[in-house]
């Protein structure tokens, strides 16, 4: 990750845009419409000394993401970590879509997700790989 541009969306602590800017990640944005999550992730930059390097955004993931599309924002790596209670059928295939209207050529978004979902989206790769009792989909275009 290092020199990348790190989206952290539904960050809840900001677990993983933190171990990102830890790894070497320039800059990292984190989004999440949780009062305390907000809270939560401002109060861990401060700690890991990261808050000069980041933007915070209180936003639900619909008016965030079309926020920073508006304003032509790119990233080189995405998080999606959302609750697993925010799923059903289509969802899933919905937020990666959006994901990938923010990210660079050869970017990469990477989905948390609880089971596998039956994925047909339109990106040249992507790859869902299993890992316990959850499932991680891994998407880049060429």
């Amino acid at each position: 990750v290092e020199g990348m541009e790190i989206l952290d969306i539904f960050a809840g602590s900001g677990s993983l845009g933190i171990e990102a800017l830890s790894m070497g990640a320039t800059f990292a944005t984190f989004m999440d419409r949780s009062a305390a999550s907000i809270n939560c992730i401002k109060d861990n930059l401060s700690k890991c000394d990261f808050a000069d390097k980041s933007l915070i955004i209180n936003k639900d993931f619909s008016s965030g993401t079309r926020m920073l599309i508006k304003n032509k924002k790119k990233y080189d790596l995405i998080f999606i970590d959302p609750p697993y209670s925010y799923f059903n059928d289509k969802t899933l295939n919905g937020i990666i879509r959006t994901a990938l209207k923010l990210s660079v050529s050869n970017g990469i978004v990477v989905c948390e997700h609880p089971k596998e979902e039956e994925i047909q989206i339109d990106v040249s790769f992507y790859r869902v790989k299993k890992y316990k009792d959850k499932y991680i989909t891994f998407c880049w275009s060429s």
